[in-house]
């Protein structure tokens, strides 16, 4: 565990299938009681204008037509070498410390029948280790219809 100290990254990641298996992301949410209103805290949840604001660590991320939970587009990360290679957003700034916050999206693959995919938090303090959290257990995928990926997670205290 960090502690109490001056956050310098945080992040939050969809990873589990197996190499070489896409995973295809639409319709997610971050939310909290707290917010002063129930909008997702994510600017691009729905990919419909694109993948600002996302990422992967190494693999390919791309806005697609194959596949929507939602509207018209989703993302798709495909050429992944490690089975952490997922889509990733950037949370840092945008939560408050030691409030609990609400996450899901709504995951499909291709490439597999079926996978598992978990939601996990990577928050790194200035001069420490980066620490990992799991949001929420690992969910079954499917490549034929669209399952809802979900947890909770808490950032850290910030000085």
């Amino acid at each position: 565990m960090l502690p109490n100290c001056a956050l310098t990254s945080a992040v939050v990641y969809f990873d589990g299938p197996a190499i070489g298996v896409d995973i295809y992301i639409d319709s997610v949410s971050i939310t909290s009681d707290i917010t002063v209103d129930a909008d997702n805290l994510l600017t691009n949840s729905t990919f419909e204008s694109g993948i600002n604001g996302w990422a992967t660590w190494g693999a390919n991320i791309e806005e697609s037509t194959d596949f929507a939970h939602t509207g018209e587009k989703s993302a798709l990360v495909n050429s992944r070498t490690n089975d952490w290679q997922g889509p990733v957003y950037d949370f840092l700034g945008r939560g408050v410390a030691n409030t609990a916050y609400d996450i899901s999206g709504w995951i499909r693959v291709a490439g597999s029948d079926s996978e598992n995919v978990s939601i996990n938090i990577k928050q790194t303090c200035e001069g420490s280790e980066a620490v990992y959290t799991e949001a929420g257990p690992a969910v079954t995928v499917s490549d034929s219809e669209w399952t809802l990926v979900s947890g909770t997670f808490t950032p850290l205290i910030v000085n």
